[in-house]
């Protein structure tokens, strides 16, 4: 008898959508689309991690099982760098990048401390921290705050230097006009300041800056006095 009409059923998959952490892929041999397990090509182990890769597929138009990778391991170096510091037992023997624990950066060192094992049961590989120096610090010190103290301080200066010019005319004014109420000792009504721009008229008379009164008279005699006395002060 000849028996005909049967075939191997072929199981056939597809890469699931997020691959499982220790796996990588290409990006090419393996979809898209459905495919059998030993058509998947492209798969290889991460960086992190070491072995051979099995894809198998269960069931049709499920999704690949992968296995066969695994994180690498490595040990301390037996002398830590400088500005590394190890306490506890959580990095103890072989283990990997993500179960290492205890380990930091030593005094007077700052930064984010990265473990990384490169090579199947090698050596830890420390970085991230570094020395920190006076000159580092120094230069990340905001000056904003010193730079407004002194424009305040300029500001303040300045505006009294203004304040005492004005005062020191206001009392230059006063005794101007204490010594023209002197001289002139005939008249009651004597302005409290005077400007030295004011300057007796042809009639002979000084205007006054205050006194309802109108003018404040100065004879012949007294006025060389008068405009002399403005000329000094």
């Amino acid at each position: 008898f000849t028996l005909s009409g049967c075939s191997v059923s072929t199981v056939r998959c597809i890469l699931p959508s997020s691959l499982p952490s220790g796996y990588s892929y290409s990006g090419r041999g393996c979809g898209p689309g459905y495919l059998s397990a030993s058509s998947c090509t492209g798969l290889s182990c991460a960086a992190d991690s070491s072995g051979t890769v099995n894809v198998s597929c269960s069931s049709s138009y499920g999704t690949f099982t992968l296995s066969g990778c695994s994180e690498l391991t490595c040990t301390l170096p037996s002398s830590l760098p400088s500005g590394y510091t190890y306490i506890g037992s959580g990095c103890s023997g072989l283990v990997s990048e993500t179960s290492c624990s205890g380990l930091s950066c030593a005094s007077n060192y700052a930064g984010s401390l990265s473990v990384s094992c490169w090579s199947p049961f090698g050596t830890f590989v420390l970085s991230g921290c570094f020395a920190i120096s006076l000159g580092s610090v120094s230069e990340s010190v905001d000056r904003t705050p010193i730079i407004v103290g002194v424009v305040v301080s300029v500001v303040a200066v300045s505006m009294l230097v203004v304040l005492g010019w004005f005062s020191w005319r206001r009392n230059w004014y006063q005794g101007l006009g204490r010594r023209l109420c002197t001289l002139i000792s005939t008249h009651t009504c004597c302005p409290r300041r005077i400007n030295p721009e004011w300057i007796p008229d042809k009639s002979g008379a000084m205007l006054s800056p205050i006194g309802e009164s109108g003018l404040v008279d100065v004879t012949d005699q007294m006025r060389p006095i008068v405009e002399n006395l403005i000329r000094r002060s």
